[in-house]
């Protein structure tokens, strides 16, 4: 998806499909990545 510009949300889960986290509204793609780094760090 390199032409996107914002996610409107975004569900994290684990290879089980628990919920790790989430964010809504419009969100850009930088925040995206610091969301996903966040996340495989083990953090939420």
């Amino acid at each position: 998806m390199s032409w996107a510009r914002s996610l409107p949300f975004v569900f994290y889960t684990d290879a089980d499909g628990q919920f790790l986290h989430g964010t809504s509204g419009s969100r850009p793609v930088a925040d995206f990545l610091e969301d996903l780094n966040r996340v495989a760090a083990g953090g939420t």
